[in-house]
């Protein structure tokens, strides 16, 4: 398995490994479409088990720039442009998808993993990579909904999870 460059869990995060209930792992991103593998999780393992809700942040790629004034420039807005995606994805995970999995009771954390790339192939091997160290009993995510073309060119981070978990991987679909 490859893996992801500079991966980084979030400080407080709350990952690891419960020796007391099953983990189910439930990957999750910043859409609402999300919520539908939180409820397939809550409704069908709804006792013994602990939650992870696990989303990946990619790092904004800077642009190429041949000056040095405007290299500074797209650095700054780098920053800050991750900085904001950040709060948006901890809105998501804490304001929305924490309350809707433990409103079933289940004790339920929440994990932001950082890495250097995009595409699905970095998403879907930091993901990995974290169920590989943190022996869930299942991982949980939405079927992606692309067109054949760009799953061709693209990728998709639920068929990498599917072929490179060592978990099994719970798909769940539209």
């Amino acid at each position: 398995m490859s893996r992801p460059a500079d991966i980084a869990e979030m400080p407080g995060s709350n990952a690891a490994p419960s020796h007391e209930r099953k983990t189910i792992v439930i990957a999750v991103d910043n859409s609402q479409v999300c919520k539908k593998a939180v409820n397939f999780v809550k409704d069908n393992f709804p006792q013994g088990y602990k939650y992870l809700l696990l989303h990946v942040q990619t790092k904004t790629m800077p642009p190429c720039l041949g000056n040095a004034d405007a290299a500074a420039l797209a650095f700054d807005m780098e920053a800050a442009i991750d900085e904001e995606r950040e709060v948006d994805t901890q809105t998501f995970l804490l304001d929305i998808f924490k309350p809707q999995a433990a409103s079933g009771g289940a004790e339920v954390g929440t994990v932001m993993l950082r890495i250097n790339g995009d595409g699905s192939s970095a998403v879907g091997a930091a993901i990995c990579q974290f169920v590989e160290k943190h022996q869930p009993a299942a991982l949980a995510m939405m079927k992606e909904n692309k067109s054949g073309f760009t799953r061709f060119f693209v990728g998709s981070v639920t068929r990498y999870c599917a072929v490179h978990s060592h978990v099994p991987v719970i798909i769940v679909p539209e």
